[in-house]
């Protein structure tokens, strides 16, 4: 059991690593996100006025395709690592 210990370390710290990563890069596209989404309620009657409900929708939609990506990417790498640590011990 002593002998894993480096693989299980090394394993830690890969998934500590790519956690980071991923939720630094997440928490800014949904800040974009967030950010284009103030803007458009912000000026409500503007969008409303020149019919842009749809395209302010589908900009936030948009906005939103990184952090799911990367909400999945996450998932997979952790899944990963759940399953090396499995197979280490």
């Amino acid at each position: 059991m002593i002998g894993t210990l480096p693989f299980l370390a090394a394993v830690g710290a890969i998934l500590a690593k790519i956690t980071t990563v991923m939720g630094s890069k997440s928490t800014e596209a949904y800040s974009a996100a967030s950010s284009l989404l103030q803007q458009s309620l912000a000026q409500i009657r503007t969008v409303a006025a020149y019919g842009g409900e749809q395209r302010a929708l589908d900009a936030y939609n948009q906005a939103l395709e990184q952090p799911t990506r990367l909400g999945v990417l996450s998932g997979i790498y952790s899944g990963l690592a759940l399953g090396a640590v499995n197979t280490i011990v």
